[in-house]
C-alpha cells in the first residue's frame, strides 16, 4: 500500500529528479519515491549498527547471563 505525499522542491532538485526519471524510465514522483526508499534502508541499516547486538562485549554478556540463568534453574 502506498501513501500521498506532496513535497515542494528548488529547481536543481527538480532538474535532478528529472534526470533520475528518464535514466529509470519513469517519473519525477517515481524516482522521489524511490530515492526516499533507499534513504529510509540506508538509516535502518545505521541504526542496526548501533544496536546493542553490535557493541564489543554483547556477546560475552550475553553468555555470562545466559549461564547464570541456568546455574539458578539447575
Amino acid at each position: 500500500m502506498s501513501e500521498q505525499l506532496q513535497l515542494e522542491v528548488d529547481a536543481p532538485t527538480h532538474a535532478w529528479l528529472l534526470r533520475c526519471a528518464r535514466h529509470a524510465g519513469g517519473t519525477p514522483s517515481a524516482a522521489a519515491a524511490a530515492q526516499l526508499r533507499e534513504l529510509a534502508l540506508r538509516d535502518a541499516v545505521a541504526s542496526l549498527s548501533t544496536s546493542p547486538t553490535s557493541t564489543a562485549g554483547y556477546a560475552e554478556a550475553s553468555l555470562e547471563e545466559t549461564e547464570r540463568a541456568l546455574a539458578e534453574v539447575s
